[in-house]
């Protein structure tokens, strides 16, 4: 059985998973994509097409090192982008660049982010993966118009537009080996960076077309990619779903480009009366490396999220729908050896969240044939978590606050690796 990791990218963060019989499930990993196999854009075409950038400490670096995700303006003071681009982070800590096509170069608008508003249903049973970024100036760009509540895009041909990775590379997650570790080291990994970097910085927008499927399609089209890859799945294939709800699937029948690594939140449009209207935001998808037959990304479906919108471009004060729920927490991770030959202790500690009622531990054994994912219940009381872990465990981890009114948003994934 050929062993293959089925690549889960919420197209501006990756994670890499695997397990018999159902897909990878997209709650724990919260990750990034950019465009393999198309090519430059033309330059002012798209001047509502937003880059998200990670404010820099240092000394200032070029746009497209610091370029993560993407978004559209839909409104002079808003950017619709994907929520796992954002929901871990701080207005403060990004600002965004409209109407420029190469990032690297001069012209366009430099803004700010003065709030973050998330899909209130985010981490409550619904992927959800979509969020608004008020701006803290007023952007001159006229905004992409939305396609209607009943427009219907299914065998349609879309744009997908992108700064993300042309050669389907990526830095990983943080992650801790305890190889080599003396009996009484001890070594703790601080994963104060959660972004995922492409390898290769990308400047000139990308663009290529894909083929928006409908559920029955998407489903065939997945199948096969699982069956491609060696996972054994029922003889019928019924436990094994392909399209969430909310959600759009798409793919390049010929198998010569996808969206990859950096393309979370950008835009897939569609054409009406000869200009474009925005049908979905880059959420995740499964591939090998963002290419491959079958290649599957998937889009938040943005006609599902209108209400969400609407409600919130009409709103004259800003909405803080993040003050029902706890906030991101983010976990360090810390291993004890034990004596010579024994389980290493692994230790998960975090600062105690405002309004957690408890936390859920996301833990996803990694593996073609490993188990399914595992959620342990913590009470509101914990700050840390203990397990013995035998040589040759190999997990992903990730902590959520629970919340009387809604859970927070879970956090970036940390990987485990006990040789």
């Amino acid at each position: 059985m050929q062993k293959m990791a089925v690549v889960l990218g919420l197209l501006g963060f990756l994670a890499e998973s695997a397990r018999a019989y159902d897909p990878p499930p997209v709650a724990p990993a919260a990750q990034q994509a950019a465009i393999v196999g198309g090519q430059d854009a033309e330059p002012g075409a798209q001047p509502w097409m937003v880059a998200l950038l990670r404010k820099s400490a240092a000394a200032p670096s070029p746009a497209s090192e610091r370029q993560y995700c993407g978004g559209v303006l839909i409104a002079a003071t808003w950017v619709l982008t994907a929520a796992h681009c954002v929901e871990w982070l701080a207005a403060s800590e990004l600002e965004v660049v409209v109407g420029r096509t190469a990032l690297d170069a001069e012209g366009g608008e430099l803004r700010g982010v003065t709030e973050i508003v998330v899909e209130p249903r985010r981490g409550d049973g619904m992927l959800a993966d979509i969020a608004l970024l008020r701006l803290a100036e007023q952007s001159a760009i006229t905004p992409l118009a939305l396609l209607e509540a009943d427009d219907s895009v299914y065998g349609e041909e879309g744009r997908v537009l992108g700064w993300g990775s042309r050669s389907g590379q990526r830095k990983g997650s943080c992650s801790v080996e305890v190889a080599g570790l003396t009996p009484t080291a001890t070594a703790e990994i601080a994963c104060d960076t959660q972004v995922f970097r492409k390898l290769d910085p990308v400047s000139a927008l990308q663009q290529t077309a894909l083929s928006i499927l409908d559920a029955a399609q998407c489903q065939s089209r997945f199948l096969a990619f699982l069956r491609q890859g060696g996972f054994r799945l029922p003889p019928n294939g019924t436990d094994v779903t392909a399209l969430y709800p909310g959600t759009l699937c798409a793919t390049d029948r010929l198998d010569r480009a996808s969206a990859c690594f950096g393309d979370s939140g950008g835009p897939l449009l569609v054409q009406r009366r000869g200009q474009w209207r925005l049908a979905g935001l880059g959420s995740f998808l499964y591939s090998s490396n963002c290419r491959g037959a079958n290649t599957l990304a998937f889009f938040t479906d943005v006609r599902h999220y209108l209400p969400f919108i609407r409600e919130t471009l009409a709103s004259s004060a800003a909405l803080h729908f993040a003050a029902l729920c706890p906030p991101a927490v983010l976990p360090r991770l810390r291993t004890v050896p034990g004596p010579s030959g024994a389980p290493v202790t692994l230790q998960l500690h975090w600062v105690p969240a405002a309004r957690a009622s408890g936390y859920l531990l996301w833990v996803l054994p990694k593996g073609v044939t490993a188990a399914a994912v595992q959620r342990l219940e913590l009470p509101a009381t914990a700050d840390r978590f203990e397990q013995q872990l035998p040589s040759g465990s190999r997990y992903a981890v990730a902590l959520q606050a629970r919340g009387t009114s809604c859970d927070g948003p879970l956090s970036p994934p940390l990987e485990v690796l006990v040789p």
